[in-house]
């Protein structure tokens, strides 16, 4: 596969990603302004596609597929676990208080990754790197505010990062990498947007929730 195929091809993995993730987006937003009720059966079918992915991730055979099963399922189960349980106040995975279980989280999870199956390696990978830097961004934007000096230096180190796996995207020749670094780069990519929608630099999806 050459660079520009790779590129090509990283680049509909962020465009399919980025469509389900807007369409959870704004699902969650709706059902948020209508009822709880309406919200906990958003929640309840985030969860039941998340459920499905995964098991589907572990019996896929084509590697793409499996590959976007596993992505799918991880920001699924993070639309149920990291947000609907948020609204309904059962808990608060990004919370202070969770630091030190997102770290042993993180230490079993780099432990156990070359053990696991392809698809079943995605889904986490896709939840643990949604759930750190919703972390990373809460913590900033809830301890010293949105518009504090740490949040410039964190914004270019995440746009860095971008361009960094958007160039790692391009040149790797293996499918499972290409889909991991388009992912990756569309996760820290909306965070630099998440920064400037913040400062209210632009006008975003914010908006939509005030």
């Amino acid at each position: 596969m050459s660079n520009f195929r790779s590129g090509i091809f990283g680049l509909k993995v962020i465009g399919v990603v980025f469509l389900v993730f807007a369409i959870i987006y704004m699902g969650l937003v709706f059902s948020y302004r209508i009822s709880d009720f309406l919200t906990l059966i958003f929640g309840f079918v985030l969860c039941g596609l998340g459920l499905w992915f995964f098991i589907n991730s572990l019996n896929e055979t084509n590697e793409i597929k499996r590959n976007y099963f596993g992505i799918l399922a991880g920001l699924f189960l993070w639309g149920f676990l990291g947000e609907v349980a948020e609204h309904f106040e059962l808990f608060d995975l990004a919370s202070i208080s969770m630091g030190p279980l997102i770290f042993v989280w993180v230490i079993i999870f780099l432990v156990l990754i070359k053990y696991l199956p392809v698809g079943a390696s995605f889904t986490l990978s896709s939840f643990t790197s949604i759930w750190v830097l919703h972390y990373i961004m809460l913590t900033e934007y809830n301890t010293l505010g949105r518009k504090s000096w740490i949040t410039y230096p964190s914004c270019a180190i995440f746009a860095i990062i971008t361009i960094w796996l958007i160039l790692k995207m391009c040149k790797s020749k293996n499918v499972n990498k290409i889909m991991a670094y388009a992912y990756f780069a569309l996760l820290t990519g909306w965070c630099v947007l998440e920064y400037f929608w913040g400062w209210r630099i632009l006008p975003g999806p914010w908006k939509f929730s005030e």
